[in-house]
């Protein structure tokens, strides 16, 4: 939600930037639907290239992380096998968990 909130007020700033330059379109004879499609595709790609940014920049960490977990060392290991748990941080690539 919080994320969902930040992508909100980016682009809520991007087209306050831009109020100007949809004036000057929209007096230079562009109608306003074909205005408002160009936005929303704009938002769209940006997002979707956010995401595959994104993907490429965490899959290869996270594939490594899953290869070679992290183990917890001192009290803290302690503290996993008080609770029963092995003391090592293990990365998941499986996709169905989100």
């Amino acid at each position: 939600m919080i994320v969902g909130f930040g992508i909100l007020g980016t682009v809520l700033m991007m087209m306050a930037e831009r109020m100007h330059e949809f004036g000057i379109l929209i007096a230079v004879g562009m109608k306003k639907w074909k205005l408002a499609l160009t936005v929303i595709l704009e938002t769209i790609f940006i997002s979707l290239l956010g995401a595959f940014a994104g993907l490429v920049a965490v899959v290869p960490i996270m594939y490594y992380l899953h290869i070679h977990p992290i183990p917890v060392t001192g009290g803290l290991a302690k503290v996993y096998a008080n609770f029963g748990m092995e003391p090592i941080i293990i990365s998941s690539m499986d996709p169905f968990i989100f």
